[in-house]
């Protein structure tokens, strides 16, 4: 933390607040205490409700006004992710800012309440001070969704959530959308029980297919959990005796019943965000199509365990309606916003 004689009268803050923690409460405290301005930008705004995102922005923003002093509250500005791409993020976080009054080359520190350090966003805003919180905070708690969607909730409700918060929090556990996301997650608490007996944490090795025609793109609805309902690329999981071209392939034929030749690829590129996938490490390859938009769209019909599979319009392509990471890939494949 800088000293009084120095310090920077604007602070710029980085959560998700998912939800609101002890730590979040007592940093904000302490940089109001210190700074003229405290900007909070706050993340996950665009993504689908899921164990990693169950409280909507204005619940996230209620629970931190009912825990904070009225002269500590920040403001909250919310800011899309872009997973695979922090340079985009990080422009957009600037343009944000400069919308809400603050001009550039202002003085700035910077501060990240959750996991990220002080070297990631010294990398995103070179021109901003990349700061360290005060010492003796309470460490955050990456837990705490899960364990509040799970079966103890009550139980967290009453030792791990913020006190203040206990009745909202309780009250949002018992509506319909968190009762399908406790259902979800129990769902993946027994995914990560199958692999618990191996001797090293599993990692998964999928593909997905990223097929357009024109300016739509090839979409599956998902048919069962995790996911149920939700929109996503066709893909899946590697068969043993396949090579990565041959599984996309595969799975591109039995969920939309495409049938592509090998050549028609034009690119396989990595996605391996640590996050990407609640069920355990998981990393996909995204095998890339482009057909001749000389011809009519192919038909396609959904198998296996699409529910559905359509040419959506890149238009009509929204992050909420996606599944874990796969709105994140067309934003850096196609260039979505």
């Amino acid at each position: 933390m800088m000293g009084a004689e120095s310090r920077a009268k604007v602070a710029v803050c980085v959560a998700r607040l998912q939800p609101p923690q002890q730590r979040h409460v007592d940093a904000l405290c302490a940089l109001a205490a210190q700074y003229d301005t405290v900007w909070l930008i706050c993340g996950g705004v665009t993504q689908a409700a899921s164990v990693l995102n169950p409280w909507s922005l204005d619940e996230r923003c209620a629970l931190l006004a009912a825990a904070l002093p009225a002269q500590a509250m920040p403001t909250l500005l919310p800011v899309a992710d872009c997973w695979y791409d922090d340079l985009r993020w990080a422009g957009a976080v600037r343009a944000a800012l400069a919308a809400a009054g603050v001009v550039p080359g202002a003085d700035i520190d910077v501060y990240g309440l959750e996991r990220a350090g002080p070297d990631f966003y010294r990398a995103c805003f070179p021109d901003w001070r990349a700061c360290v919180l005060p010492a003796g905070l309470a460490p955050f708690d990456a837990t705490l969704n899960e364990r509040l969607l799970g079966a103890t909730a009550q139980f967290v409700l009453d030792t791990a959530a913020l006190p203040v918060c206990w009745s909202i929090l309780a009250a949002m556990l018992d509506d319909e959308l968190r009762r399908e996301l406790r259902a979800e997650f129990a769902f993946i608490e027994r995914y990560r029980a199958a692999w618990h007996a191996a001797p090293f944490p599993p990692v998964f090795v999928t593909v997905d297919a990223l097929v357009t025609h024109g300016d739509t793109v090839l979409v599956i609805r998902r048919g069962r959990r995790p996911g149920c309902g939700l929109l996503a690329l066709p893909g899946g999981f590697i068969d043993l005796d396949e090579a990565l071209c041959d599984s996309a392939l595969r799975e591109l034929r039995e969920e939309t019943s495409l049938v592509l030749p090998a050549t028609a690829c034009r690119a396989v590129r990595v996605f391996d965000h640590p996050l990407r996938s609640l069920r355990g490490r998981t990393i996909t390859h995204l095998h890339r199509y482009e057909l001749p938009c000389a011809q009519p769209a192919p038909t396609v019909l959904a198998g296996d365990d699409a529910a559905e599979a359509v040419w959506l319009p890149l238009s009509e392509a929204r992050p909420q309606a996606f599944f874990e990471d796969h709105y994140a890939m067309l934003q850096v494949e196609l260039g979505l916003p």
